[in-house]
């Protein structure tokens, strides 16, 4: 096992269960409610660092990432995403040349993601917005042609896709988050953003933890691969 591997390995949904865990000795009344928006922001926050980290950890295993890389970059981005996943998928396809990527994609959990928060404190003070990341997906049963946006040959996602929307939607929070722009910008959203139904529908909170755990169960799965190839040849 390498310096990084159970780091690598461990699910970002951990961070989510979590928040579930900490939150599990809260009233449930109305109460608690102030507590929502800075427990989400939190968790939120937590899960885009620890994947960034993640890639971080990823490249090094790999071997290709530079002190410079490393102090510059923060991979967060979706075109650093991408560029993380293209140098693993090179490296598998140089170490195993049958490699098919459609099999590492039957590979990412399609377990109901509504699971992990929906009875939870968490759950209840977004009840709105669980039954709408519900409706998205079938009421918890994903939806195979979602899983169709994925695209991994060079993108994370099919450009203009549904998830690809999502997260450019998600990415923008996590600026908005992570600068705290927030308290200098008034007025947000715009009306014109909120009379949109197509950019209000990614305004969902478990919508962005799916997105992070989805883009985490790919890297995670290549990375297994490419272990699994690794020791192989050794």
């Amino acid at each position: 096992m390498t310096k990084h591997e159970k780091f690598i390995l461990t699910p970002i949904l951990d961070v989510l269960k979590d928040a579930v865990a900490a939150t599990s000795t809260c009233s449930d009344g109305i109460i608690s409610y102030p507590l929502s928006e800075y427990v989400l922001q939190s968790t939120f926050l937590k899960m885009t660092g620890f994947n960034e980290q993640k890639l971080k950890c990823i490249l090094k295993d790999l071997g290709v990432l530079s002190d410079e890389d490393n102090n510059r970059n923060s991979y967060s981005t979706y075109k650093s995403k991408n560029e993380v996943l293209n140098c693993l998928i090179e490296k598998l396809k140089t170490l195993d040349v049958n490699f098919e990527l459609e099999k590492i994609k039957d590979e990412i959990p399609k377990k109901d993601f509504s699971s992990y928060f929906q009875n939870s404190l968490i759950g209840i003070w977004k009840q709105k917005e669980v039954q709408e990341f519900n409706n998205v997906f079938n009421f918890g049963n994903f939806k195979e042609d979602i899983f169709d946006d994925i695209d991994g040959e060079k993108t994370l996602f099919r450009e203009n896709s549904f998830l690809y929307c999502a997260f450019k939607s998600m990415y923008e929070k996590r600026n908005q988050f992570a600068h705290n722009s927030i308290s200098s910008e008034e007025n947000l959203p715009d009306l014109n953003k909120l009379a949109d139904t197509d950019a209000m529908q990614y305004e969902n909170w478990f919508l962005r933890f799916f997105i992070l755990h989805l883009v985490d169960s790919i890297f995670v799965e290549l990375y297994k691969k490419y272990r699994e190839v690794s020791k192989r040849i050794c």
